[in-house]
């Protein structure tokens, strides 16, 4: 029973984050773990994460926003012009934007029965237009593409074939889990290749999953 009260606990810390999520606006940073948390691993929240990630989920989408990594990753990438993929409600798109990037947000909306919230508040402009389709139409003009979440199915493997295609010096931005995760197929981990890069880490070095989730950013080429 002291588990449980103490799990709600922790899930209470995320309040005033979801709250500005639903207004619009992204935290500074999440809640730090607190001392008794089971969550071992650096980069993931504690428990109380996983009450408060369907909130973060309706209000924005599934990637946990929070100004501390979006500010130096919008450093890093500078005046590189930019296409968000399978956008959703636009938040991730927009939290660049707060920070001087040039970025085009997209979306086909097949998510709309699911989350209506994203499509009737969404927090930037987001062309209707498939992931492939927008490649196809903005990718020569732009020289880093991004996905966060994207399904399980193929869609972001043709999209990453159609970017190699299109424009050769082009990267991906990819948020997601790894191969055998909760996102993307199979082809996509066999088929990307990792750009090693020093400073790309060190500017997404603050970005946080939610606990027992193991999402991560990874330039791609």
């Amino acid at each position: 029973m002291d588990y449980y009260f103490n799990f709600k606990e922790k899930a209470a810390k995320y309040s005033n984050a979801i709250g500005l999520l639903k207004q619009h606006n992204i935290p500074e940073a999440w809640p730090p773990k607190m001392e008794d948390s089971y969550s071992w691993e650096d980069a993931c929240l504690d428990e109380g994460s996983m009450l408060a990630r369907d909130d973060v989920i309706h209000f924005a989408g599934y990637c946990f926003l929070s100004n501390n990594w979006l500010r130096p990753l919008a450093s890093w990438i500078g005046t590189r012009k930019c296409l968000e993929i399978m956008g959703g409600s636009g938040a991730l798109s927009k939290g660049l934007q707060n920070f001087g990037v040039d970025i085009r947000c997209t979306d086909d909306f097949s998510w709309s029965e699911q989350h209506k919230w994203w499509y009737e508040h969404p927090w930037t402009s987001v062309e209707q237009i498939g992931a492939v389709e927008a490649i196809q139409k903005y990718g020569k003009e732009v020289e880093l593409v991004l996905c966060s979440w994207p399904y399980t199915d193929d869609a972001c493997y043709h999209s990453l074939m159609s970017m190699r295609e299109i424009n050769p010096t082009a990267m991906m931005i990819y948020i997601g889990e790894g191969a055998g995760g909760c996102t993307v197929d199979e082809k996509f981990f066999e088929t990307a290749i990792v750009v090693p890069d020093s400073e790309f880490q060190n500017a997404v070095r603050e970005y946080r999953s939610a606990y027992c989730i193991h999402d991560r950013l990874v330039l791609i080429k």
